[in-house]
């Protein structure tokens, strides 16, 4: 689980944000007005009826995310909402899926 200061606030919009995608998940990134990236991971039951799965497919993703971390900028709302099969993926997959979305690589 992300630090409290890491996580994204509930009422936080992401309505005018930056999208990006891929296979696996689209990524909304929006400014803060912080000096560190915050966090929110959605996964929805049309991707994974189970809650052992979700919450598993977000352990996942939290783990690829704190690995990758360190060398974004910072001062971004960050929204992951997944859209494909994550727990098949590899996690060396996830991580150079993310770390390319987040620099901006993908674009829709």
């Amino acid at each position: 689980m992300f630090k409290k200061e890491n996580r994204v606030p509930g009422q936080i919009k992401f309505n005018n944000a930056r999208r990006y995608s891929t296979s696996l998940f689209t990524v909304k990134t929006k400014d803060n007005e912080l000096k560190l990236n915050r966090f929110a991971i959605v996964v929805s039951k049309n991707i994974y009826k189970k809650s052992t799965a979700r919450n598993k497919a977000k352990r996942l993703l939290r783990s690829v995310i704190e690995k990758i971390e360190m060398k974004k900028e910072e001062g971004k709302d960050i929204l992951i909402i997944v859209k494909g099969d994550v727990l098949k993926a590899v996690k060396g997959d996830l991580a150079k899926h993310l770390n390319e979305v987040l620099s901006g690589g993908h674009t829709k």
